[in-house]
């Protein structure tokens, strides 16, 4: 018996040791609807790029409103923060992204590099995996597979939340970098939307204090206060807005972005504090025989 590892990343690791005469290996979720050509054109790119792993992001219909509300925007975050042309041009480990729900990789690479043994006890074996061919000196690339595969997801809010806790700790402790680093990022993501509060806030009570006759009409302020208002508004929603036309996403998730780094603020935070207190995240402890 052996002791440690995820399900999934035991059978990715079985199966792939049983396709001796495969110089690719196309690991691919149940769930996944692919369609025509999708593969082929997967490793025409594959073979055209010469990376040793290519994986996609998918076009994903949400059910549960938690799923709809975060996914889209960690999606969001790691486009925005990864240099993709730096990840093109170079095998360095701090460029590692990818998708677990489709990954074709080269055979000879993924035994080379460790494959899912390497990461056997994680719970997202994408930007891990990505990660692990990176440090064996192989490039990695991502594409855009919202036209040609798509995933249904239907799940509830309790389930999301602890699937999403066992990814945010495997992230927190493979990729080294400081809590406080990410948090600031998205720390900043808020700060259009205080503005706007801050903004609205100052115009009620103008308002109000205009009305009452305690304070005269100021255009200067007015202009700056809208001004802001509109900068404010094109930094928080354009981005977002255009991510979510792109990758085929639900508009309202995009609109309600503040809502959605909040949330995700919250999350990220109690993995860590877990983290710092020795308690366990919730993982799943199965053994599983050669």
């Amino acid at each position: 018996m052996i002791r440690g590892w995820k399900g999934k990343q035991h059978a990715c690791w079985k199966l792939a040791r049983e396709a001796i005469h495969a110089p690719l290996l196309l690991f691919l979720d149940a769930d996944v609807r692919v369609h025509p050509w999708a593969i082929a054109r997967a490793v025409a790119a594959l073979r055209r790029w010469d990376v040793s792993l290519l994986s996609g992001f998918l076009r994903t219909e949400y059910e549960g409103f938690l799923d709809a509300l975060l996914l889209p925007l960690m999606q969001f975050f790691l486009l925005t923060y990864m240099p993709l042309r730096k990840m093109q041009e170079s095998t360095d480990e701090r460029y590692s992204v990818a998708s677990s729900k489709l990954m074709l990789v080269e055979r000879g690479a993924y035994f080379a590099s460790g494959g899912h043994a390497a990461i056997r006890g994680v719970a997202d074996d994408g930007v891990l995996l990505a990660r692990v061919f990176r440090e064996h000196g192989y490039f990695t690339d991502v594409v855009d597979l919202t036209k040609l595969a798509s995933v249904h997801l239907r799940r509830s809010p309790g389930a999301t939340w602890a699937s999403l806790s066992r990814r945010i700790a495997d992230t927190f402790e493979m990729s080294g970098k400081p809590f406080w680093v990410t948090t600031l990022l998205k720390l900043a993501q808020l700060a259009p939307a205080v503005v706007l509060g801050w903004l609205l806030y100052a115009a009620i009570v103008d308002f109000s204090d205009l009305l009452h006759g305690s304070k005269n009409l100021d255009i200067d302020t007015m202009f700056f206060g809208g001004l802001l208002m509109a900068i404010a508004i094109i930094c928080a929603l354009v981005p977002r807005l255009w991510a979510a036309y792109r990758f085929k996403q639900p508009w309202w998730s995009a609109v309600m972005h503040p809502l959605g780094v909040a949330v995700l603020l919250v999350l990220e935070g109690s993995v860590w504090l877990r983290t710092k207190l020795f308690r366990p995240s919730p993982r799943a402890t199965r053994s599983y025989a050669e």
